[in-house]
Protein backbone atom coordinates (compact mmCIF):
# COMPACT_ATOMS: atom_id res chain seq x y z
CA UNK A 1 0.00 0.00 0.00
CA UNK A 2 0.64 3.67 -0.32
CA UNK A 3 -0.99 6.73 0.79
CA UNK A 4 0.35 10.45 1.32
CA UNK A 5 -2.82 12.96 2.52
CA UNK A 6 -4.14 16.14 0.89
CA UNK A 7 -2.54 15.96 -2.46
CA UNK A 8 -3.64 17.90 -5.81
CA UNK A 9 -1.92 18.05 -8.69
CA UNK A 10 -0.14 21.62 -7.99
CA UNK A 11 -0.37 21.16 -3.87
CA UNK A 12 1.79 18.86 -1.76
CA UNK A 13 0.14 19.42 1.50
CA UNK A 14 -0.88 23.37 1.29
CA UNK A 15 2.92 23.61 -0.73
CA UNK A 16 2.93 24.35 -4.20
CA UNK A 17 4.40 21.31 -5.95
CA UNK A 18 6.85 21.20 -8.68
CA UNK A 19 5.63 19.05 -11.48
CA UNK A 20 2.38 16.78 -11.19
CA UNK A 21 4.13 13.77 -9.43
CA UNK A 22 3.65 12.36 -6.08
CA UNK A 23 6.15 10.67 -4.63
CA UNK A 24 4.56 7.75 -3.29
CA UNK A 25 6.47 5.04 -1.18
CA UNK A 26 4.71 1.26 -1.73
CA UNK A 27 5.10 -1.11 2.10
CA UNK A 28 4.21 -4.25 2.89
CA UNK A 29 1.53 -4.02 5.58
CA UNK A 30 2.30 -7.52 6.44
CA UNK A 31 4.54 -10.32 7.37
CA UNK A 32 5.41 -13.54 5.27
CA UNK A 33 5.93 -17.15 6.77
CA UNK A 34 7.77 -20.37 5.46
CA UNK A 35 9.01 -23.58 6.68
CA UNK A 36 11.89 -25.60 5.02
CA UNK A 37 13.13 -28.56 6.23
CA UNK A 38 16.80 -28.63 7.69
CA UNK A 39 16.62 -32.30 9.30
CA UNK A 40 14.65 -35.36 9.12
CA UNK A 41 14.65 -39.32 8.53
CA UNK A 42 14.62 -40.75 5.05
CA UNK A 43 10.91 -41.87 4.35
CA UNK A 44 9.63 -39.34 6.89
CA UNK A 45 5.84 -38.33 6.01
CA UNK A 46 5.21 -34.79 6.99
CA UNK A 47 1.52 -34.56 6.93
CA UNK A 48 0.65 -30.99 7.69
CA UNK A 49 2.58 -27.75 9.04
CA UNK A 50 0.92 -24.89 10.52
CA UNK A 51 0.66 -22.03 13.36
CA UNK A 52 -1.62 -22.11 16.84
CA UNK A 53 -2.87 -19.55 18.18
CA UNK A 54 -2.45 -16.44 16.00
CA UNK A 55 -3.50 -13.20 15.21
CA UNK A 56 -5.79 -13.45 11.78
CA UNK A 57 -9.01 -11.47 11.66
CA UNK A 58 -7.69 -7.98 12.69
CA UNK A 59 -7.84 -4.31 10.73
CA UNK A 60 -5.73 -2.37 9.22
CA UNK A 61 -5.68 1.60 9.28
CA UNK A 62 -3.93 3.22 6.58
CA UNK A 63 -3.07 6.66 7.61
CA UNK A 64 -1.49 5.73 10.49
CA UNK A 65 0.06 2.44 9.24
CA UNK A 66 -1.17 0.59 12.37
CA UNK A 67 -3.08 -3.00 12.89
CA UNK A 68 -5.80 -3.09 15.26
CA UNK A 69 -6.05 -6.54 16.78
CA UNK A 70 -9.27 -7.14 17.93
CA UNK A 71 -10.37 -10.69 16.57
CA UNK A 72 -9.69 -14.07 18.99
CA UNK A 73 -6.92 -15.94 17.63
CA UNK A 74 -6.85 -19.05 15.13
CA UNK A 75 -5.17 -21.52 13.56
CA UNK A 76 -3.64 -22.33 9.85
CA UNK A 77 -3.12 -25.55 9.09
CA UNK A 78 -1.30 -26.26 5.60
CA UNK A 79 -2.14 -30.06 4.75
CA UNK A 80 1.35 -31.36 3.70
CA UNK A 81 1.18 -34.93 2.91
CA UNK A 82 4.48 -35.80 1.69
CA UNK A 83 7.44 -37.83 1.73
CA UNK A 84 11.03 -36.48 2.71
CA UNK A 85 13.71 -37.74 0.33
CA UNK A 86 11.43 -39.85 -1.39
CA UNK A 87 9.23 -38.02 -3.77
CA UNK A 88 8.86 -35.18 -2.16
CA UNK A 89 11.02 -32.55 -0.21
CA UNK A 90 14.36 -33.07 0.39
CA UNK A 91 16.47 -31.49 3.09
CA UNK A 92 16.76 -27.76 2.66
CA UNK A 93 13.41 -27.54 0.65
CA UNK A 94 10.69 -25.39 1.41
CA UNK A 95 7.08 -27.34 3.06
CA UNK A 96 4.13 -25.94 1.99
CA UNK A 97 4.94 -22.25 0.43
CA UNK A 98 5.22 -18.65 1.21
CA UNK A 99 1.87 -17.12 3.96
CA UNK A 100 0.47 -13.91 4.49
CA UNK A 101 0.83 -13.14 8.06
CA UNK A 102 -0.43 -10.25 10.17
CA UNK A 103 2.41 -8.44 12.32
CA UNK A 104 2.13 -9.27 15.35
CA UNK A 105 3.71 -10.40 18.99
CA UNK A 106 4.62 -14.35 18.79
CA UNK A 107 4.11 -14.87 22.18
CA UNK A 108 1.81 -17.57 22.45
CA UNK A 109 1.91 -18.78 18.78
CA UNK A 110 3.11 -22.05 18.30
CA UNK A 111 4.26 -23.94 15.58
CA UNK A 112 2.71 -26.91 14.58
CA UNK A 113 3.59 -30.45 12.58
CA UNK A 114 2.28 -33.79 12.08
CA UNK A 115 4.71 -36.26 10.83
CA UNK A 116 5.27 -40.14 10.69
CA UNK A 117 9.18 -42.08 11.01
CA UNK A 118 8.37 -44.87 13.22
CA UNK A 119 5.62 -43.27 14.67
CA UNK A 120 2.95 -40.31 14.06
CA UNK A 121 4.35 -37.44 16.03
CA UNK A 122 2.37 -34.19 16.84
CA UNK A 123 3.97 -31.53 18.24
CA UNK A 124 3.24 -27.94 18.56
CA UNK A 125 6.97 -25.82 19.82
CA UNK A 126 6.32 -22.38 20.73
CA UNK A 127 7.47 -19.83 18.99
CA UNK A 128 8.66 -17.21 21.92
CA UNK A 129 8.44 -13.75 22.53
CA UNK A 130 9.37 -12.49 19.56
CA UNK A 131 7.50 -10.62 16.80
CA UNK A 132 6.48 -10.88 13.14
CA UNK A 133 6.99 -7.01 11.78
CA UNK A 134 5.33 -5.51 8.05
CA UNK A 135 7.98 -6.57 4.84
CA UNK A 136 10.00 -9.24 6.80
CA UNK A 137 9.90 -13.06 5.79
CA UNK A 138 10.41 -15.14 8.15
CA UNK A 139 11.82 -18.56 7.54
CA UNK A 140 11.86 -21.43 10.03
CA UNK A 141 13.94 -24.02 9.16
CA UNK A 142 12.95 -27.93 11.16
CA UNK A 143 14.69 -30.23 12.41
CA UNK A 144 12.29 -33.32 12.70
CA UNK A 145 13.72 -36.31 15.33
CA UNK A 146 12.10 -39.06 16.30
CA UNK A 147 9.73 -37.92 18.84
CA UNK A 148 8.43 -33.95 20.08
CA UNK A 149 11.53 -33.50 22.25
CA UNK A 150 13.81 -33.56 19.17
CA UNK A 151 12.02 -31.18 17.35
CA UNK A 152 13.81 -27.99 16.59
CA UNK A 153 12.93 -24.38 14.73
CA UNK A 154 15.25 -21.92 13.92
CA UNK A 155 14.25 -18.40 12.38
CA UNK A 156 15.82 -16.36 10.13
CA UNK A 157 14.54 -13.22 9.03
CA UNK A 158 14.55 -11.84 5.91
CA UNK A 159 13.57 -7.82 4.45
CA UNK A 160 10.96 -8.03 1.90
CA UNK A 161 12.55 -5.83 -0.42
CA UNK A 162 13.72 -7.60 -3.30
CA UNK A 163 11.81 -4.74 -5.80
CA UNK A 164 12.06 -0.69 -5.59
CA UNK A 165 8.76 0.38 -3.72
CA UNK A 166 9.38 4.81 -4.72
CA UNK A 167 7.10 5.51 -7.59
CA UNK A 168 6.22 8.58 -8.82
CA UNK A 169 2.28 8.69 -9.34
CA UNK A 170 0.73 11.53 -11.71
CA UNK A 171 -2.06 13.44 -9.97
CA UNK A 172 -4.48 14.63 -12.03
Amino acid sequence: YAFKRNQTADRDNGTPRVGNDVALEFQHPLAAVRFVLGEANGNTTIHSIGLADMKYNETFNIPSAQWTHTGDPGDMNIDIDDIIVGSGINTGGMIGGTHLVIPQSTSGVKLTVSFTWNNTTDAAIDLGSGQWEPGHIYTYKLKLGDNEADILGNVTVDSWDNINYNHPIPVE
